[in-house]
């Protein structure tokens, strides 16, 4: 029995989440850079370039003073090699106002967590927003809250139900009182890197998922393997249920089984891989 393998299975998130059995799609990858723009290097473009900075430089603070920051999201302005424009680089999270509240938009939740982090504590918020890797469907869905001392802060999407409709990108929504005092810890799903095991799951036959639109559940090992192969993706391993004579049933991994077994259940991996449960008997 691989234990470590199947200690990481018990570690992922069960679907035990209304939302998380529905259909959930695939979140948006890190907001694009814009195309960088070709400058002369004479001296007048490098006096232009200076000033535009000195300006950013000066009217920030007075941005910041009058909480016009807090409305939309600002673009910043990276310094690049010589010879090179700054570009700018658009705010993971958008906070809005309304009412007594602070609505908090992370639109790129496929960012660092230190900048999303960085982002929060300039707006004087005691919160964390941790990113897990998660399967194409919890892309950008809230994977687990914990607040301290504070009042419950609400949750959504943008678009409403996103994650049940396929609607993307799928913008995580946070309302949260303008006076909260208190400590909270958010989690949002962010897509796993190339090679990367997922913390967690949805359904592997959900929107963005290997085996969407498939019909595999009762298929041949050898017929689930060809249509992942069709999709550029493969087992990563096996579930067997194994039952010693006058012992209790089990679940063991193998790493082969025959092609002509029949697979009633299946779960994402990583992103090109599924695991797979596999029975002799249909």
């Amino acid at each position: 029995m691989n234990k470590t393998t199947l200690d990481h299975l018990r570690s992922l998130n069960p679907i035990t989440d209304d939302r998380v059995t529905a259909s959930l799609p695939p979140g948006e990858r890190e907001a694009r850079f814009h195309d960088l723009l070709a400058t002369a290097a004479s001296d007048s473009g490098r006096r232009r370039r200076k000033a535009i900075r000195l300006a950013v430089r000066t009217a920030l603070p007075a941005l910041v003073a009058a909480g016009v920051l807090a409305a939309v999201i600002v673009a910043r302005h990276e310094t690049l090699p010589t010879g090179q424009s700054p570009i700018p680089v658009a705010s993971v999270l958008q906070f809005v106002p309304q009412g007594k509240y602070l609505v908090i938009k992370v639109v790129d939740p496929a960012a660092d967590p230190a900048r999303i982090n960085k982002e929060l504590a300039d707006h004087g918020l005691n919160i964390q927003i941790t990113l897990p890797a998660v399967s194409p469907s919890l892309v950008g869905t809230d994977t687990g809250t914990r607040i301290e001392g504070g009042e419950v802060i609400g949750e959504s999407t943008e678009p409403a139900n996103c994650w049940k409709t396929g609607a993307k990108p799928c913008v995580p929504v946070f309302r949260i009182p303008k006076d909260f005092k208190g400590h909270a810890e958010l989690g949002i799903g962010r897509p796993a890197d190339a090679g990367e095991t997922f913390d967690r799951t949805g359904q592997v036959d959900a929107p963005g998922e290997l085996l969407h639109g498939l019909q595999w559940r009762g298929k041949t090992v050898g017929e689930v393997r060809t249509m992942l192969a069709q999709r550029n993706a493969k087992i990563f391993e096996f579930r067997v249920d194994v039952k010693p004579p006058g012992g209790r049933s089990s679940t063991d991994a193998a790493q082969t089984v025959p092609d002509n077994w029949y697979v009633p259940d299946a779960l994402p991996w990583s992103p090109d891989e599924v695991l797979v449960w596999a029975s002799p008997k249909r």
